[in-house]
């Protein structure tokens, strides 16, 4: 039998300089949002595609040509604006950062992906869901049934300017005190 990835993931790394900024974001809100677990400092990123489980050699194979067809992507700019809830702020399950200024390109880039996956006739099932660009800042704790989200409305029109220069394909393990990444390889988009 061989071994897997278990919870891989695709996703544009965050710099340094607006994870700062984003935790001093999550520190402001969290005087109104207890409910909230706020998503660490090195974990923040742009999940471009949830894989899942998948068997280490055709994952390495698919990261392989997934490279082969980004090479010719050079970095791009975009911007992280506002706050949103998915799925909605009324039963908030996560609290994101929307994609303003480049979405088109983060989304392009999700579909070569996609086509890349589905060449290699890997699966999974985030295909099945509607994809919406985003970076999740934090997420609503199980042990809250109803949690009360009371956020500033200046803070909806908080934006970021960054920067995409890299992906990285990502293993996710759950332990007792939340996920802890390890990056399985990344890919320098050609500057």
């Amino acid at each position: 039998m061989s071994a897997h990835f278990n919870r891989a993931f695709i996703a544009v790394p965050i710099s340094r300089h607006t994870k700062q900024k984003i935790t001093t974001l999550q520190q402001e809100l969290q005087n109104n949002t207890s409910s909230i677990r706020w998503t660490d400092h090195d974990q923040l990123h742009i999940t471009l595609l949830f894989a899942g489980k998948q068997p280490q050699d055709e994952f390495v194979s698919f990261i392989y040509k997934l490279k082969k067809a980004l090479q010719n992507w050079t970095p791009f700019s975009f911007e992280l604006k506002g706050l949103g809830a998915f799925p909605s702020f009324r039963a908030p399950k996560i609290i994101w950062m929307g994609i303003d200024k480049g979405e088109s390109q983060i989304m392009k880039m999700r579909n070569e992906i996609v086509q890349t996956l589905e060449k290699s006739k890997l699966t999974t099932s985030d295909l099945s869901r509607r994809y919406k660009p985003h970076l999740t800042i934090g997420r609503v704790k199980k042990t809250h049934k109803n949690p009360k989200i009371d956020i500033p409305e200046k803070y909806f029109h908080t934006s970021f300017a960054e920067k995409a220069s890299s992906l990285q394909f990502i293993e996710s393990n759950l332990t007792p005190s939340g996920p802890e990444y390890e990056i399985i390889d990344e890919h320098l988009l050609n500057a």
